[in-house]
Formats: C-alpha cells, structure tokens, sequence
C-alpha cells in the first residue's frame, strides 16, 4: 500500500471540499475510497462545507409549541389546532415528532409488585369493544372479573353497563368458581361505589345489599391507582387481540357461548406470562381458601323503581302493565325488579307479586276481584 503524496492528499481534501462525497472525490482524483478516506483522515483535513440547516415550517412557531405542550398539557391534535389558526401550514406528522423531543418525559417510579394472598381478592371492571356482530360493527361492554392469586378470569358482553349486568356478572362468575373471594376492588363506578370527598365513599345500595348477602367487601380504589388494579385492567388487551379481534358474532349469546368456550380452552388453560402457571392450576390451590357460596342466599332484586299506580290499578314496567291494590290507584308505589318476578311495595309493606309477562297487561284475580 503505497502512500499517497502530499500533494496527493491536498488535491483530495480540495475536491472533498467541494463535492462533500467519498464517492464524487475517488471518482475525479482516480483513487479508491479507502485511499481517499485515509487522507481525508491526515493531519489537517478540510472539514466538508458546513449546510445550511433546511427550514422547518415549524420554526416560526417553535416557541408557541413548547408554550402549549410544557405549560398548557395539550395533545398534539390540540397544538395542530391552536398554531393553525395562527397560520401555520404543515403537516400533523413533524409536528408530532417534535412535540415527542420536547415534551417532558414523566419520571417512572420503580414500584413493587403487589402479592395477593390466595383466596383474599378479586377484581372487576369494564371496557368496551367494538365487535362485528349480526353483520355490522356494535360496541359491546365487556365486563372482567379476575381472582388476583390465580389470575383466573371470567368475561361477561353486555350492551350496557346498568346495575343489572354488574350483578348478573359477579353471580355466574361466583357460581362458575363455586366459591366468592374475601374482597373484591372496583376503580369508581356508580353502579357499584365512589368516592365522594376525602375519606368518605359512597356504596350503591343494592350492590350493598348483593355483596351482604354474598359476603363480600367491597373496596372502592382511589382515582389514579391504575397500578393497583392492573391484575383485571391488563387482561382486556389481551381479550382484544386473541379473542375478539377477527371473529364474527350471530348475536351477544353467541358472543358469550364462544368467551366461555375461549376461556375454558384458552385464557384459563395457557402458561400466565408473571406466574408461569396456568390459572386453572393456580385456582385448584386457591380454591379452599375463599368463601363458600351461601346456600340460604335470598334473591337478590337488582333495582327498585318508583312508579305511579294508574287508574286501571296497574304500573308500568317495560311497557309491560302489572296489577296492583285498587286501593292504590294515584299512589306512588316502589317496584323492586328481580330476575324472574317484580314486586309492588308500599309503605314497606310488600302488595304483591308479579312474574314477567309477554302480555301487555297482566292482572292478578284477587285485584281483579277487589275493583269489581
């Protein structure tokens, strides 16, 4: 390898100047890259012509950017809104890219993870899914309940997220288990609880009187304690991507009838990523040290309702018109709705009982009999 001359190498630096390219530099001296780049690296190199930065669209506004995200907290569609009303004529991508490098980033707090003793806790919550089902796009309500120890899960779709459908969950899951564990958490939700002011917290009262009867505390979260409820949160990605995503519904029955079925030979049956066991494996050990169902449970009624009684002595539920007293009639009674019957109260005093009807008016003889 031979070395080039001095002036070999001051002809190579000068070119290199201009044309700031290795490969534009061999090419109009006549020698290799490797040569070319050995002199470029020589005592007393030529730095390559300084460019001229390009001009950002974003730099007359730079300093409003920084303002709105580090000041004001707003996303990166609010900021596109506020500088293109001052004229700003990019695009939403670079813009994008430059709120991610300025804006702070958010110091991350190592945190322990949480035990969970087994049998001690369930949790449940909610999130809604857009599913194809009955040949169009619905949201559907998936609701979750998980048992902490073993990370069992149990899923239920509803179209709503009423009182009724909480209930509903927790009963088939408790029965699906054969057993209901010491405590159960909830972020807020007014179905179930809330907090209300500092230290004080608000219990639905016919959740109440559910979680009695099945007995059950109920522990309402404080807001952003997302961590302390991530055994129930992090599984609806997981719901999303291998369940729903991809697969078409007839209706929400069948909907359910295939998260049973995923659930018995997938969720519940697969390696858990933290325990490296399988929830149902988990949930054999677990088993014994959670509550037993009760076996003298009442029947539990999901809703009371305020209605008036009309002039033909009935009320109205679901369109649907049941008897009451005659001697109600332009009385407000309470109508406590169960699964399978209603009941009419006044004065907290039971009237009567009805089971639901197809019909659209349903009288009992003994009312029947009183208003003739």
């Amino acid at each position: 390898m031979s070395r080039l001359s001095e002036k070999e190498q001051e002809r190579i630096r000068k070119v290199f100047g201009r044309t700031a390219s290795i490969r534009q530099t061999a090419k109009q001296t006549g020698h290799g890259r490797k040569a070319v780049r050995r002199a470029l690296g020589c005592n007393n190199v030529i730095n390559a012509p300084q460019t001229t930065p390009r001009k950002s669209k974003l730099d007359p506004y730079k300093a409003k950017i920084g303002y709105l995200v580090k000041e004001k907290h707003l996303s990166g569609v609010r900021v596109l809104e506020e500088i293109t009303l001052l004229g700003y004529t990019g695009g939403y991508s670079i813009l994008k890219e430059y709120i991610r490098i300025i804006r702070p980033k958010g110091l991350k707090v190592p945190r322990p993870p949480i035990d969970h003793a087994p049998g001690d806790e369930g949790q449940m919550d909610w999130s809604p899914h857009s599913v194809y089902m009955g040949g169009q796009r619905v949201v559907v309500h998936t609701g979750s309940f998980v048992l902490c120890f073993s990370r069992w899960i149990f899923t239920r779709h509803f179209f709503d997220e009423t009182i009724e459908s909480v209930i509903r969950l927790h009963e088939e899951a408790f029965d699906e288990i054969g057993a209901v564990p010491h405590k159960i958490t909830y972020d807020n939700m007014t179905t179930v609880g809330r907090h209300t002011g500092t230290g004080t917290v608000w219990i639905n009262p016919v959740f109440k009187r559910f979680a009695q009867e099945y007995g059950f505390e109920v522990v309402i979260l404080l807001p952003g304690r997302k961590e302390r409820h991530g055994k129930v949160e992090r599984p609806f990605r997981y719901i999303e991507d291998n369940f729903l995503r991809g697969r078409e519904f007839i209706d929400l029955e069948d909907l359910n009838n295939k998260a049973d079925a995923w659930r018995a030979n997938t969720a519940n049956i697969r390696i858990h990523g933290t325990t490296r066991e399988r929830p149902v494996d988990r949930l054999a050990r677990e088993k014994s040290l959670l509550k037993p169902v009760p076996w003298n449970k009442t029947d539990q009624f999901f809703k009371e309702v305020r209605r008036l009684v009309n002039v033909d002595f009935c009320v109205t539920i679901d369109k649907k018109r049941y008897s009451a007293n005659p001697k109600l009639i332009g009385r407000y009674v309470q109508v406590r709705l169960f699964r399978d019957h209603i009941e009419i109260w006044c004065d907290e005093t039971m009237d009567c009982r009805h089971v639901y009807t197809q019909e659209d008016r349903q009288v009992l003889p003994e009312h029947e009999a009183l208003y003739s």
